[in-house]
């Protein structure tokens, strides 16, 4: 005969406490065991319930857990060419490789479109290629290093990390262009790095200082972007104050196209006639959108919303959900106590006060230790 045993066979070879769970009105579902497999019938159609255990080393191993997504979504799609049936896929593993395989396609595209903007700026306003070529591979190298630097500290580099550690380009990028800009105005590259050398130096140390704040938390993802940040950061910093000097003392720009010319100069032109004659006005009507902004902004630091599952893996959710019964917006109460009985008893003095909920009809069921295992 086969059989379902919740402990084992070596720890109840009676099958009690087996018994004991699957007649607990507590935990009781409207699932059914039948040869191992939780099954039942819900509107007239049969579900089935499996449910497979991944190892911790693969959750957090993105190509692992990649490979193991790609082998089970092809076992489902090929239970439902071969039998008239459909297959849900759900639990916190899905999420994670769904939500980790979205932020690597979003890193890919602010890459791509930071490095297209780096190469534009750098064509039209420095008239050389020669600025994109060093600022991508200072943003190369820094990223190399920050990359490094977590994973020796901490072991393992979180996804979101790398995720969040593409803000490392917008400030690279600041510090090699305002030194290209300096540099096409001087022609003496230490003049040139004289007159930004306290502007970047400042912004570094407000940059480090803001990154510290993170580094103090207490979530590791959290100490992973401010380490990561700042080591690149550093690198960066290092590179144009020591190298660039070095490296572009013969560096010369060539002059800009009249057409850009002209561009500029009508723009310093349009600057200046606001500024000048109509300031208070512009000045005014600024103020005035700043205002009707900040009343209509609505702020919403939900954590939900930093994540949301699409529609495949909606579904399968709400079908669990409906099938199993199984509410996910579910509460928790966490109970502190110095030894077990302490936490059984403090949770029964909870059990009571939350069967006064069940009754008024505020709060529908709840499940604890103590209905398992009662205090002395």
């Amino acid at each position: 005969p086969v059989g379902f045993n919740v402990a084992g066979f070596e720890k109840d070879p009676f099958l009690l406490l087996t018994d004991f769970m699957l007649n607990n009105p507590l935990l009781s579902t409207d699932f059914s065991v039948s040869e191992s497999i939780f099954v039942m019938e819900h509107d007239g159609i049969m579900y089935s319930y499996m449910a497979a255990e991944v190892d911790s080393s693969v959750m957090f191993s993105p190509s692992e857990l990649a490979d193991l997504m790609q082998v089970i979504y092809q076992a489902a799609a090929d239970t439902e060419a071969a039998f008239d049936t459909s297959v849900n896929i759900s639990g916190i593993p899905v999420h994670t490789y769904v939500s980790s395989s979205g932020s690597m396609k979003e890193l890919n595209i602010i890459s791509i479109i930071s490095f297209a903007v780096i190469l534009l700026i750098s064509l039209f306003a420095l008239r050389s290629p020669m600025g994109f070529i060093a600022s991508a591979v200072t943003i190369a190298i820094s990223f190399a290093i920050a990359f490094m630097c977590v994973n020796i500290i901490f072991g393992e580099i979180h996804v979101f990390t790398l995720v969040f550690g593409t803000s490392l380009i917008g400030l690279c990028i600041d510090y090699c262009l305002h030194y290209f800009v300096e540099r096409g105005c001087e022609r003496d590259s230490n003049a040139a790095l004289s007159k930004i050398i306290k502007a970047i130096t400042l912004s570094l140390i407000t940059s480090l200082i803001g990154f510290t704040v993170l580094l103090t938390s207490s979530m590791l993802l959290m100490k992973q972007i401010a380490l990561f940040s700042m080591a690149g950061l550093i690198y960066a910093f290092l590179t144009i104050v020591v190298f660039y000097p070095l490296i572009f003392k013969k560096l010369s720009f060539s002059e800009p196209p009249k057409a850009l010319q002209n561009v500029e100069k009508k723009a310093v032109a349009l600057y200046k006639h606001l500024f000048s004659r109509r300031r208070y006005v512009f000045l005014s009507i600024v103020v005035f959108v700043l205002v009707i902004g900040i009343l209509k902004l609505e702020v919403n630091d939900g954590i939900q919303h930093l994540y949301t599952p699409g529609k495949d893996l909606l579904r399968a959710e709400q079908v669990f959900t409906e099938v199993s019964r199984y509410d996910s917006a579910s509460a928790f109460f966490f109970i502190a106590g110095a030894s077990a009985e302490e936490i059984l008893q403090a949770e029964e003095d909870l059990v009571a006060q939350l069967k006064t909920e069940i009754d008024s009809g505020i709060l529908r069921s709840y499940a604890g230790i103590s209905s398992l295992v009662p205090s002395e």
